[in-house]
């Protein structure tokens, strides 16, 4: 035998010769003849090319993937509408969080590239009472499949408009009693959105004691319809919500802050000092000033510094004693940080505060729930 590399059988020169046209092997009379030898070069360079084409269209995706994330995060700074500022120190979460407040406009699709977007008008949709009835009637577990999904976005997209968000209320605020829980659910999550809409349009108000009560209620944990849509009850949602109309349910947070759940406690704590309530400072400082130092619970640092934060010098004191005591360097980082911010709002900003590890770069000033 020679170094053919093949072997022998029925077919002699063509088995050769199309094997060497199909290098993987060729079917014969006795079956797949395959070839012994290595790849040759030409394969291998096709095989190569093909990889680096590959690896060169993942890393194509990647980073158009980023570039979109990015381009679809909002804008940290605060908004203004008309005369009155949106206030320091708390806004409600983004459109992926709470969807959307009432004065914002109906959201665009800002994850696509600028030559993808369309010139279309992104005003928002009115309804009429009619449409408004047959939408919420779609809120209910009716079996059909979807209609509430699409009931609940066309609810939001109209709430700018003011007819709509007008008659919206009036057609909803009945429903929160509904004997249908999905639709009772999906009803409340609206209301909660609309009643902080309202709120920051107008200053403080009042809201009706069912949504403040069950927002009470949520933070225990949101419940569940059984799918995912656009009023899908949250956590984060009751705690916007319950900062916005703090002062109704003062009695209530103050209560949770003495609970013997430390997480829930410091939620609750975490809502009353953001919302000012500066009569429970002493117990608020309490349960947030231990969460300043590093630990493994994830974003507890931040909204202690925004719940301190919006006590002002009412916390001084226990502020000075906790420095005085703590060896911790990101707590020694935040305490300063305050401290700063109770003489001069905004001086805090001159810190470095990388060792904070947020994706703000002056986290203390700049940080809001629900954007991070």
């Amino acid at each position: 035998m020679g170094g053919s590399g093949f072997a022998p059988g029925r077919g002699g020169e063509a088995d050769r010769t199309n094997s060497l046209v199909a290098p993987h092997g060729v079917r014969t009379g006795r079956g797949l003849i395959r070839p012994r030898a290595g790849w040759s070069r030409e394969a291998v360079a096709a095989r190569a090319r093909i990889i680096v084409a590959v690896v060169l269209s993942g890393a194509a995706f990647a980073a158009f993937f980023e570039v979109a994330v990015w381009e679809a995060r909002p804008v940290e700074a605060g908004r203004t509408t008309g005369a009155r500022a949106t206030p320091d120190l708390v806004e409600p979460a983004t459109l992926a969080s709470l969807l959307p407040s009432v004065e914002d406009r109906a959201p665009a699709v800002t994850a696509l590239p600028p030559q993808s977007q369309t010139d279309e008008d992104d005003s928002p949709e009115a309804l009429t009472r009619a449409e408004i009835q047959r939408l919420l009637a779609d809120l209910a577990d009716d079996g059909v499949r979807w209609n509430a999904t699409e009931a609940s976005w066309r609810l939001l997209y109209a709430m700018p408009d003011p007819e709509s968000r007008r008659l919206i209320r009036e057609e909803s605020r009945p429903l929160l009693h509904s004997s249908d829980r999905q639709q009772r659910l999906l009803v409340t999550s609206l209301m909660m959105r609309l009643e902080v809409g309202i709120a920051r349009r107008r200053g403080p108000m009042l809201t009706d004691p069912v949504l403040a009560a069950r927002a009470i209620d949520w933070l225990h944990g949101a419940p569940r319809v059984g799918f995912e849509c656009a009023l899908s009850p949250s956590h984060d949602l009751a705690t916007i919500f319950l900062i916005t109309f703090a002062r109704q349910v003062e009695r209530e947070l103050a209560a949770l802050i003495q609970a013997e759940d430390e997480g829930l406690a410091t939620h609750a704590a975490f809502i009353a000092g953001a919302a000012g309530l500066t009569r429970w400072s002493v117990e608020i400082a309490d349960r947030l000033i231990p969460c300043l130092a590093d630990n493994d619970r994830y974003q507890d640092a931040m909204k202690a510094l925004q719940g301190l934060r919006g006590l002002g010098a009412t916390i001084r004191p226990q502020l000075q004693d906790a420095c005085l005591e703590t060896e911790d360097a990101q707590a020694t980082l935040c305490i300063r940080a305050l401290m700063m911010e109770i003489d001069a709002p905004g001086s805090s900003e001159a810190l470095d505060q990388r060792l904070l590890r947020s994706r703000n770069e002056k986290p203390v000033t700049q940080w809001r729930f629900g954007r991070d």
